[in-house]
């Protein structure tokens, strides 16, 4: 575990996440995505149900990592995404939006992960 986070190259580990807690908690995620042979991006996002969301990324995602639950974890991804924004991938003109993906590899996102606030209800 990487300062409580869930680390893994098996979704399958992530299955039995979120089950009975309650609609306000969610995660942050990090994956890597094989973009080509030799050539990966991460994608850090926010999701409810981190099983369903890593199994919808496909054969591309290869390695996981997943926050403990929270109930600000929209808030969390947005921590994450301002504070490796100067890795960001840029927009190309016509596809939309690239905003989720990074050029950072797993290791270096794990080592330089900062102190993160993970808010439960009262």
């Amino acid at each position: 575990m990487v300062r409580q986070w869930i680390y893994s190259n098996k979704k399958s580990a992530f299955n039995k996440m979120g089950a009975g807690l309650g609609p306000n908690y969610g995660f942050v995620y990090a994956a890597r995505i094989d973009v080509m042979q030799g050539f990966t991006l991460l994608k850090i996002g926010a999701t409810r149900s981190p099983y369903s969301r890593l199994s919808n990324m496909g054969s591309k995602a290869s390695l996981f990592c997943v926050s403990p639950p929270c109930i600000n974890f929209w808030e969390n991804e947005e921590l994450l995404h301002e504070f490796f924004a100067e890795y960001r991938v840029p927009a190309r003109p016509h596809q939309g939006a690239r905003a989720e993906f990074f050029n950072l590899s797993m290791p270096y996102f794990i080592e330089h992960l900062p102190v993160l606030t993970y808010a439960q209800e009262k």
